[in-house]
């Protein structure tokens, strides 16, 4: 009976993780934004892709005037999948939302998994959602790399299938479809499958984990060919953003992102005669040119842009997962597992500093979250169960 009772909880449990976050997610932006549903030019631009391939068999966008503006596969196959199946933007707002929820979920059982408790993660998860500005009611691609992060670190740490490393590249490399700046992401698993089939032998999955990528992007690459005339592989506008935070006056702010202006880069950007592949080459050398000749003024404003948007934006309070992490790692006594936390908290930081490399807006950093939002209830965790120690501290210092 007790057993019977336990399940019985936990499945409520389950339930509320699953609907509650949602619904203050989906509270908080009716009562931020008016409504709910605003989709904004990025969210059309990904699925006018979608709409176009299902119109005319084009896999290419047409709200945007470029010529030859290429995104990444990963969103707009999504969105063919679910416009194929009739849905609405109504449907796909409640499709993003169950996507949060699962989310959520999945933080939260990694969450049981590290510490044996449940429910934490979940709430830090959706305050770092609600400060990085993501709205379900938009089409935003954050709202579907983060929930394959929070799939990924949940195979990590409670998978059980024999079919894991399948599951981690599958969920990896459309990670890497969906936002090509999370590549740190899937070439760790990619690396960690391929030491890991070689110790035990196993060529099939060896050769599987190297073809599965080399099809995909091959797949990706001859699409873009015959859309465009081009050999672009995942993107074709990348060079403009490494342009912006290269140049001598690159914002370092968010407010100077939004304000950013440059008369070099607007009269390529616009210019009628180039694709927009031609156009992100030539700002990206340009790029590239800069920062050889001033790496350090280029270091300096990295390293300023790393603390405006992951301490400066934070309040500083994205000290406390970082404290989280490191305490779980000196509290691992198994080897392995400590080199996993390791591991994990070294990718999460390089992505920090990747992102620091970009265009300062608040959204790119949700990167750290699912990872952060582990690591920060490690904290509240420990103080529990140290709370007694803690008493009889404060007593001795009165």
């Amino acid at each position: 009976m007790k057993a019977v009772g336990r399940h019985k909880q936990m499945t409520i449990m389950r339930l509320a993780i699953l609907v509650a976050p949602t619904a203050l997610l989906l509270l908080y932006e009716y009562f931020r934004m008016g409504k709910i549903g605003n989709l904004t030019a990025d969210g059309r631009l990904y699925l006018s892709v979608a709409d176009n391939f299902l119109a005319t068999g084009h896999f290419i966008q047409y709200i945007r005037w470029f010529p030859g503006f290429v995104v990444p596969p990963g969103l707009p196959l999504i969105l063919l999948l679910l416009r194929s199946l009739r849905f609405s933007e109504a449907m796909i707002i409640g499709f993003q939302a169950a996507l949060f929820g699962g989310s959520c979920l999945l933080l939260a059982e990694s969450e049981r998994a590290l510490f044996g408790r449940y429910g934490l993660s979940p709430l830090l998860y959706l305050l770092g959602y609600m400060r990085c500005r993501l709205l379900l009611g938009n089409i935003m691609v954050e709202h579907y790399y983060l929930f394959l992060m929070c799939m990924i670190l949940w195979l990590i740490f409670c998978s059980k299938s024999r079919r894991r490393l399948l599951e981690l590249n599958l969920a990896g490399c459309f990670l890497l479809l969906t936002r090509p700046a999370l590549s740190p992401v899937y070439l760790v698993i990619l690396g960690y499958t391929l030491v890991s089939a070689w110790q035990k032998r196993q060529v099939v999955s060896a050769v599987a984990s190297l073809l599965l990528p080399i099809l995909l992007l091959g797949l990706n690459l001859a699409i873009n060919f015959r859309e465009t005339g081009e050999l672009i592989l995942l993107e074709s506008y990348s060079g403009t953003d490494l342009y912006i935070t290269a140049c001598s006056d690159a914002p370092v702010t968010i407010e100077e992102g939004e304000s950013y202006l440059d008369e070099t880069r607007d009269a390529i950007y616009y210019d009628e005669n180039m694709t927009m592949a031609e156009k992100s080459k030539l700002l990206g050398n340009l790029a590239r040119a800069f920062v050889r000749e001033h790496p350090g003024e280029y270091l300096l404003k990295t390293v300023r842009r790393f603390g405006v948007l992951f301490l400066k934006c934070y309040g500083y309070l994205t000290m406390v997962p970082t404290g989280g992490a490191v305490l779980m790692i000196l509290r691992e006594a198994k080897r392995q597992k400590r080199t996993l936390l390791i591991g994990l908290l070294t990718v999460n930081i390089l992505l920090a500093i990747l992102t620091s490399f970009g265009i300062p807006e608040i959204r790119y950093t949700a990167v750290i979250w699912p990872l952060a939002a582990l690591h920060a209830a490690a904290l509240p965790y420990w103080l529990v169960e140290r709370r007694e120690d803690i008493s009889r501290g404060i007593l001795w210092i009165k």
